[in-house]
């Protein structure tokens, strides 16, 4: 009797284990999330475990992003110029903007993104290049800074800043650069070093400001433009009178000299303070491009932009507010977030006159997104989970983002939509993968109206009223329109030539395991499930099964061997 009660006994714990083991299954491979078509900001699971699934992912956020470069959206369709924003009364554009649109081109045809008929790579490369050759320009062929998307001709009289034919510089050559586009390198060099027929381009007065900015001060935006001009014009010397020069060295000499300058606080409470960046004008957006723009980052530029990362996550974990600054539209108007200034300013927010402004900053999606595709770390992970379900998903384009209060920044603009693509596309090249718990966002299938006041109750993009995207507010160095330093900051830092390489520890209510750990401005169910919930509450078999083993498993013996026990021998 007793060996069958044995045998008994494991066929009951056997078929226990077979009722519960689905559930745990179920948890191991979750299954989508169940959404409705029609919703705005729609959602479906993704499951990267693979390689392949992760890849999809990043293919999904580019292709989100692609939508604004499509005719109608960012793209004139008759043109086929891009504006600086989509629902602008009257689209237009500089050379950074037109930049910005060239190497989203490359971005999408290294990733196999679509188009539609009429509107391949070679076809929207060609409408850029002839705008290029016939563009009207200064007297002196120097071109003028704003072009309409709609005519192509030069609005306003400005004469062009040489930071957007820097970033235009940039772009031109990743098409050289690119085996399926190289055949535009005649064409490119023909137009850049001023030989276009009837119509030279003359980027000397740039070339002159790129030159001078190696004794400006420690800058990303010097380093940027150097660093564009070095894509054609080093040692360049078929201009009269200008002093050939070697951009890329200057470059390297500039970040040095970032990089070397005397670290500072950023401006944190204990323990987070204890991360410092160098004394000088520091902001992601340049320090972004140059790594995604370029075939090989100076490893000095991928070290340094680490810990611009870090002091950001820092600052996270010191605040509870997501921090992912840039330049970009705002609520009404187009601002540069600074994370550190040359004068010892720390986390100040301007306008493009030098004014610090007293607004909520901005988290960027771009940002986030990119500091994603270069760490992949639990806080970068955090972040887009927060903010891609609560931005609308639109047939146009990314918005910008939302403030640190969660008032969603509606602006869709063409430098959100191609940084996100150019992140996505070095995810990809990287293998960059997702944790199995990470939420991607569904094709944008559904759009909102192109005009709206920016508060936290609308549903529709504004339209900065006056664009000024393209130019560092450090264009004049010699200008001295920077902030006092806060009286709260220390400045009493040791100067050190390298930068201190401490990353910073969150609270103890935070996470620093794989799985990300809880959004501050999101509910408190955890955030590394699927569906933002408890697995054990969402599988109460589990619960159920583990009662039911314990029974039989624990209590069933006991009451055997009691039962043995009370038997007199015979």
């Amino acid at each position: 009797m007793s060996g069958l009660k044995v045998g008994v006994l494991i066929f009951a714990v056997t078929m226990c284990l077979m009722l519960v083991l689905p559930s745990f299954q179920a948890l191991e491979n979750p299954q989508p999330v169940t959404t409705r078509s029609d919703k705005v900001n729609a959602q479906v699971y993704v499951d990267p475990q693979s390689t392949t699934d992760s890849k999809a992912y990043w293919l999904n956020l580019a292709t989100n992003a692609w939508q604004y470069y499509q005719p109608n959206n960012g793209v004139n369709s008759v043109t086929g110029l891009e504006s600086n924003a989509v629902g602008s009364s009257s689209p237009q554009f500089t050379d950074w903007d037109l930049g910005t649109y060239v190497q989203a081109i490359v971005e999408a045809d290294k990733l196999g993104l679509s188009n539609p008929q009429g509107w391949d790579t070679s076809s929207r490369l060609n409408k850029v290049l002839t705008f290029l050759e016939t563009r009207p320009l200064m007297a002196n062929g120097q071109p003028y800074a704003w072009y309409s998307a709609v005519t192509g001709q030069n609005v306003g009289i400005d004469a062009q800043v040489a930071w957007d034919a820097g970033n235009l510089l940039v772009a031109l050559k990743n098409v050289e650069n690119y085996g399926p586009t190289s055949y535009l390198t005649s064409r490119i060099n023909n137009i850049v070093f001023g030989r276009a027929a009837n119509n030279p381009t003359n980027y000397m007065t740039e070339a002159q400001t790129a030159a001078a900015v190696v004794g400006w001060g420690p800058d990303v935006y010097h380093y940027y433009l150097a660093l564009g001009f070095g894509s054609f014009f080093d040692n360049y010397n078929g201009w009269s009178g200008f002093t050939p020069t070697n951009f890329t060295s200057e470059a390297t000499t500039i970040l040095n000299n970032i990089v070397s300058s005397q670290n500072i606080s950023i401006g944190l409470s204990p323990p987070y303070d204890m991360l410092k960046l160098p004394k000088a004008d520091i902001l992601c957006e340049p320090l972004l491009l140059a790594i995604f723009g370029s075939q090989q980052p100076n490893p000095a530029l991928l070290s340094f932009s680490r810990q611009v990362y870090l002091a950001q996550e820092a600052r996270y974990y010191a605040t509870g507010k997501f921090t992912a600054f840039s330049e970009g539209g705002a609520i009404g108007q187009y601002v540069y977030e600074w994370i550190v200034f040359s004068n010892g300013a720390t986390w100040e927010v301007q306008d493009p006159s030098y004014n610090v402004l007293s607004i909520s900053p901005v988290v960027y999606l771009k940002v986030a997104v990119s500091f994603l595709a270069l760490y992949d770390t639990p806080y970068s992970q955090n972040m887009v989970s927060y903010l891609i379900p609560k931005l609308p998903a639109l047939a146009n384009g990314y918005v910008c983002g939302a403030d640190e209060n969660g008032v969603v920044v509606y602006d869709i603009e063409d430098k959100t939509n191609s940084l996100i693509i150019s992140a996505a596309r070095y995810a990809i090249d990287n293998n960059v993968t997702l944790p199995a718990s990470f939420t991607a966002p569904s094709p944008a299938q559904s759009t909102v109206p192109t005009s709206g006041s920016s508060s936290s109750s609308n549903t529709g993009p504004t339209v900065t009223s006056n664009p000024q995207p393209t130019s560092s507010p450090r264009i004049n160095p010699q200008q001295s329109n920077a902030p006092t330093i806060a009286p709260s900051l220390s400045t009493t830092s040791p100067s050190s030539s390298n930068i201190t390489q401490a990353t910073p520890t969150p609270p103890q209510n935070s996470t620093t395991s794989e799985k990300p750990s809880k959004n501050p401005a999101a509910s408190e169910s955890p955030a590394n499930t699927p569906n933002g919930k408890d697995p054990w509450q969402t599988n109460p078999a589990i619960i159920a099964g583990i009662v039911v083993v314990v029974a039989i498993a624990v209590i069933l013996p006991v009451i055997i061997l009691r039962r043995n026990g009370s038997r007199k021998p015979q």
